[in-house]
């Protein structure tokens, strides 16, 4: 498989490519314990074949003369950078990639074969080429081709579908038929106004009007993981179906009131009109290996005033409306197309989504479940290659210092908080996980009840 060269970079790259700075990448950290050892050999060449079929995990971004970036083809090849010595939770490679001179994946491997018999990955990934979920097809495609090379020593070619490269081109655009488009058109015409409306509010920061330090580079970072029982989350599912909501909606919602709660135990008063969280909206599923595993998803903002997340109950019915409306009339396509308006606007991108600026409260992203058919259940016998433990931490930037990321492994909910330690301590964002999974709790308790 060739890939058509240079390539145009998408409005959603584009966005990633121009809030990417030094103190706050556009990059998202992932975490895989595996079940067994690896072995060396086995594991490149199923990176080889991987990033045959992912194409921009082996290219750079170049700008032209005329600004326009597009990528193109890296002379080196994807590979492990492996330690000989367990590679402890915590430790990811260097997080700021130069795009226009670095590919847009890090591995940092572990293959088990010390003291402790279990390979790790420590991975950090360009939000530039890779959404959470296309990283997640990335994974599969890897784990998929691995496990031939380990059970036969070749590959097994009927489970790699040819991919039609001409996708690339239009990636990310909306594949809607012309009565598609008059059905939509009504609600994302409605839509316009709302984004206009948003574009007048000002969000509330987290922790007041903090920034980062412009000159510390992070490098390591700063997080905390919730996990739930298979018992616990099965109660959290049951509370929000009792309230015709999804876990997702559920979840938004408490994170929100938890920042309420938060800053007005913690004596924090900031500027702004509304809470908001910023949404990305995936039209995709992991099973969608029509296109290539590349960034496909855009993203929406849920707003509300202190005043509307005091009734709880109502908050919850209002996400769940909004995120139904959203995906009826697929209005995170509004963003998409606000981001190619941008690009022709003076100064591109690059000045009208200035990292300054408080975008967002904070940021909330679900990748659903971890690829499912490669997850080491409770009491299984399987021998192949599976992922026993997962971490992902979605990416910051300046105006928005923290992050959470829902996904669930074997059946159990994990929410994961990045922060950035220049704007929030240790001690406070443990009080605020702590806050969350008590009020997680709460409606587990509810659902018993």
């Amino acid at each position: 498989m060739k890939m058509k060269l240079p390539l145009p970079l998408t409005p959603f790259e584009e966005y990633f490519l121009r809030t990417d700075l030094v103190d706050s990448p556009s990059s998202f950290l992932v975490r895989i314990e595996f079940t067994k050892k690896l072995s060396r050999l086995a594991a490149e060449k199923a990176l080889s074949e991987t990033c045959l079929r992912n194409s921009l995990s082996n290219c750079l971004v170049e700008e032209t003369v005329n600004g326009k970036p597009h990528w193109v083809r890296c002379p080196a090849k994807l590979s492990v950078a492996w330690s000989d010595c367990p590679i402890e939770d915590g430790i990811y490679p260097k997080r700021d990639i130069d795009i226009t001179r670095d590919l847009p994946i890090r591995i940092l491997g572990y293959d088990g074969n010390g003291s402790r018999g279990k390979a790790v990955f420590s991975v950090v990934v360009h939000h530039v080429a890779f959404d959470g979920l296309g990283f997640m097809q990335w994974l599969s495609d890897w784990i998929d081709c691995y496990r031939s090379l380990e059970q036969s020593g070749n590959l097994d070619d009927s489970k790699w579908t040819e991919l039609n490269q001409d996708l690339l081109l239009i990636r990310c655009r909306p594949n809607l038929t012309f009565s598609q488009r008059l059905k939509l058109l009504p609600g994302q015409w409605k839509s316009v106004r709302a984004a206009y409306q948003i574009m007048k509010r000002k969000a509330i920061p987290l922790v007041g009007d903090q920034r980062f330090d412009l000159k510390q580079a992070v490098q390591q970072p700063c997080f905390k993981v919730l996990k739930f029982s298979a018992e616990e989350t099965l109660s959290l599912k049951q509370y929000a179906n009792t309230h015709s909501a999804s876990t997702n909606s559920l979840v938004a919602r408490d994170i929100l009131v938890v920042i309420k709660q938060w800053q007005a135990e913690n004596g924090i008063t900031a500027g702004g009109t509304h809470f908001r969280l910023m949404v990305p909206v995936n039209e995709r599923g992991l099973e969608h290996r029509e296109m290539p595993a590349c960034n496909h998803c855009t993203m929406v903002n849920l707003d509300r005033t202190p005043s509307q997340i005091e009734n709880e109950l109502s908050l919850l019915a209002s996400i769940t409306q909004e995120m139904g409306v959203i995906r009826k009339y697929r209005l995170s396509l509004n963003f998409w197309r606000a981001l190619s308006v941008y690009r022709w606007l003076p100064g591109g991108l690059e000045r009208q989504l200035s990292p300054e600026k408080v975008s967002s409260t904070a940021l909330f992203t679900n990748v659903g479940r971890v690829l499912p058919n490669f997850s080491e259940t409770k009491g299984s016998k399987n021998r192949s290659l599976a992922i026993e433990e997962f971490t992902l931490l979605a990416p910051l930037n300046r105006g928005m210092v923290a992050s959470f990321c829902m996904y669930y492994l074997n059946n159990e909910l994990r929410i994961s908080l990045q922060y950035a330690d220049q704007s929030l301590t240790k001690d406070s964002a443990e009080s605020f996980i702590d806050m969350l999974q008590t009020k997680l709790l709460s409606n587990q308790l509810k659902s018993n009840s």
